[in-house]
């Protein structure tokens, strides 16, 4: 298992380097440099505050649900909790879910019931699915009436919305119901078997409120659209003119390849996408790679370390017993 995700990561890492030599060789090395010294800092620092943004937005799921169950978590807290997340789901992609059992760990040490944990985790996830529902349709409709949908787009990204749906719909219809005994030897991987018992033992009064339901599926638009209007600050930080909702349209679609991949985090299949995307709207290939890399070091590389340092911090602060009872 460690050996195929190393060698995963060494395919990424290759991609991605081929990726770079190939755009450097349709472009000139002269549009690099041109490209630096047009370059606006000011926009560069539209793009972090906009970064700052997701975290936040993500960690008011996990207040909102707080809430319901009569618990307060400070912004800081919410905030730490958010970047913890981030770096567990981009080391172990499971659609959010290993960063969700993570977090509940830390949120049993805040005398959240075992039913409230798990209800945060299954809202987590399932509003996450529907806001990738609700993100790639609106990316597709963009796309479509520019002219810019090909016929690969459009089935990729309606193949992945229905999935996405039946597997929140699947949630929320499994709660309270112990479906791993089921499904046999597939009930026995840890991920399957964690899900579906988060499922099982989750507050069905919090995960079936249409109202905790919507408000999780609306933070999580709110964290794709400001992950594609990062990326559309980035090009603009390099003096490239790009329309907000071609740049938005860009990201999902390149986000698609990057969930849908076998590559952790999507390494290169993300980039390689992203620069054609941008492509389409006629921006040069050195604007798009330029823009495509430092939206990497934004979105994944920079929490990293921060997101690694508070895993630690609040897990070894954090007893290693069951959630409570409900």
């Amino acid at each position: 298992m460690i050996r195929e995700r190393w060698l995963r990561l060494v395919i990424g890492i290759g991609f991605f380097a081929g990726v770079i030599v190939v755009a450097r060789h349709f472009s000139e090395e002269q549009a690099f440099v041109r490209l630096a010294r047009q370059s606006n800092p000011y926009w560069f620092l539209v793009a972090l505050l906009l970064q700052v943004g997701t975290y936040s937005t993500q960690g008011e799921i996990w207040r909102k649900v707080g809430e319901a169950a009569g618990h307060r978590l400070s912004a800081w807290s919410v905030y730490k909790l958010s970047l913890m997340k981030l770096f567990v789901d981009q080391a172990l992609p499971s659609g959010g879910f290993s960063g969700s059992l993570i977090v509940g760990r830390v949120l049993d040490h805040h005398a959240f019931r075992r039913a409230t944990i798990f209800a945060a985790a299954v809202i987590n996830t399932t509003s996450f699915f529907f806001a990738y529902v609700l993100s790639l349709g609106i990316a597709l409709t963009v796309l479509f009436l520019s002219g810019r949908a090909t016929p690969l787009m459009i089935i990729l990204s309606s193949v992945f919305m229905i999935f996405s749906a039946t597997v929140a719909l699947g949630m929320l219809k499994l709660a309270g119901k112990d479906a791993a005994a089921k499904l046999g030897g597939v009930g026995r991987f840890f991920l399957v078997r964690s899900s579906l018992n988060a499922t099982r033992d989750a507050d069905l009064n919090i995960v079936h409120s249409p109202r905790l339901q919507a408000e999780a599926t609306l933070f999580q638009f709110m964290t794709f659209l400001l992950d594609g209007l990062t990326l559309w600050a980035l090009v603009r930080s390099l003096g490239v003119a790009v329309s907000p909702e071609h740049a938005f349209a860009s990201f999902m679609i390149a986000n698609l390849v990057r969930t849908a991949g076998i590559v952790p985090g999507g390494l290169g299949t993300f980039e390689a996408t992203a620069v054609l995307m941008l492509r389409m709207e006629d921006i040069s290939v050195a604007a798009a790679l330029s823009a495509t890399i430092l939206f990497r070091v934004i979105t994944f590389l920079l929490p990293m370390a921060p997101g690694l340092w508070f895993s630690r911090h609040l897990l070894r602060h954090t007893p290693a017993h069951q959630p409570r009872s409900a």
